[in-house]
């Protein structure tokens, strides 16, 4: 990027003006930043009355918004590739509901699973995942230091290992309402769930008609290529699936989506929106449309290729130990404590991220220029370079 050139893709400017690759901007949008589809639909909304937070569905346009956004997710949810699974139905939107963020997205999937019926109330989470900071989020996660100073904490939360299909059928009875997953640790390495794992758990819920919830909030929107993350470990469709990442612009949000084996009545085919979620729709619905008219079903996304090139560079290095990547999502774990690694990187004008046990985390959106990746991917060999030379000189 020239000087005097505004930020956007991979590039953004810190405090001192100065430009910066961010190698995790793809949490703020899949788009890249800057993109000129997000700050339309930003600015274009700021010039329509956004409406009383009360009374939302008063407002004039809403239903029309409701009713496009519905169908843009129903036309994602359709793409969606069944092949392999032993379940693999088609999938249709049964309801989909905006959320001011994340976390209450994940508290309605949850109520809505809990009031399903009267004798279920359990809810079954996976030890080490980590789901948010509301009360009910911060329960629901399976890490004890999440817990500690926020007692009480919500009853009938239970947590069972990772990738243990024993351990869960052993707690699946008639008084459990869902089960919580994420596809991946976005804190411990990005490690997957296994897909036998995914596929077999899903099938025991559908089977005693158990909720599936599938937290893919904190991953790239169509970082693997398509709209779910688990595309790209092709399992059996679950329940629900809760998104996030990289749809507001960097404005907050958390999408809840309902899947079912049928069409939508179409008198319920709008997405529900919360109060306080009209600019984050309309940015949602303009990301969706801009993402799908992009992609290139039948190639890698260069964002997935270039995830890949890093995890081969990167891997030449002595003291690197372990990558792991989910789409464009990219961890990278090192002899070098995390922060020292941020840091090399950031002296070099690359954003990384620390996320403790000497791991690192980039999050890339799914496109950006040649360029780009070409800086990106030049700056990190930089910064790998200095410190191999460094861990040398003090041997």
């Amino acid at each position: 990027m020239s000087d005097g050139q505004q930020y956007g893709g991979l590039w953004r400017l810190r405090d001192d003006q100065s430009a910066v690759i961010d190698a995790v901007c793809g949490r703020v949008s899949t788009l890249g930043l800057g993109d000129p589809v997000v700050s339309d639909a930003i600015s274009g909304a700021h010039q329509q009355y956004l409406g009383d937070a009360c009374s939302l569905n008063n407002e004039a346009g809403q239903p029309e918004l409701a009713e496009e956004l519905f169908g843009r997710l129903d036309r994602l949810v359709r793409s969606r590739p069944f092949t392999g699974s032993r379940l693999g139905t088609e999938q249709f939107l049964q309801s989909a509901t905006l959320c001011p963020c994340r976390d209450l997205a994940l508290e309605a999937a949850v109520w809505d699973a809990r009031t399903h019926s009267d004798s279920r109330f359990q809810i079954l989470s996976l030890v080490g995942s980590e789901h948010g900071v509301t009360t009910l989020a911060r329960t629901i996660s399976g890490r004890p230091e999440m817990h500690e100073g926020f007692g009480p904490l919500v009853p009938g939360v239970v947590y069972v290992p990772a990738d243990d299909v024993d351990a869960l059928a052993q707690r699946l009875d008639e008084t459990v309402a869902c089960v919580v997953v994420q596809p991946a640790d976005v804190d411990a390495g990005m490690a997957s769930l296994s897909e036998s794992w995914l596929e077999t758990v899903s099938e025991l819920c559908a089977r005693q008609d158990v909720r599936f919830v599938v937290d893919e909030s904190r991953l790239v929107f169509g970082g693997t290529g398509g709209p779910f993350s688990l595309d790209a470990i092709q399992v059996t469709p679950a329940t629900d699936f809760l998104w996030s990442a990289g749809l507001f612009g960097g404005l907050p949000g958390g999408l809840w989506l309902r899947l079912g084996d049928q069409p939508a009545d179409p008198s319920h085919a709008k997405v529900t929106l919360m109060p306080g979620t009209i600019l984050a729709a309309k940015v949602l619905s303009a990301t969706i449309a801009a993402w799908d008219g992009r992609r290139d079903e039948d190639a890698d996304s260069p964002g997935r290729t270039m995830a890949t090139a890093l995890a081969e560079n990167v891997g030449g290095f002595e003291f690197v130990r372990d990558i792991q990547y989910l789409g464009t999502n990219l961890a990278i774990q090192s002899d070098i404590p995390g922060d020292e690694v941020v840091a090399a990187a950031l002296q070099r004008g690359l954003i990384l991220e620390s996320t403790g046990g000497g791991w690192v985390r980039l999050q890339l959106p799914p496109t950006a220029s040649e360029s780009d990746w070409d800086e990106l991917l030049s700056r990190m060999t930089a910064a790998m370079e200095a410190l191999e030379s460094e861990t040398v000189d003090l041997g």
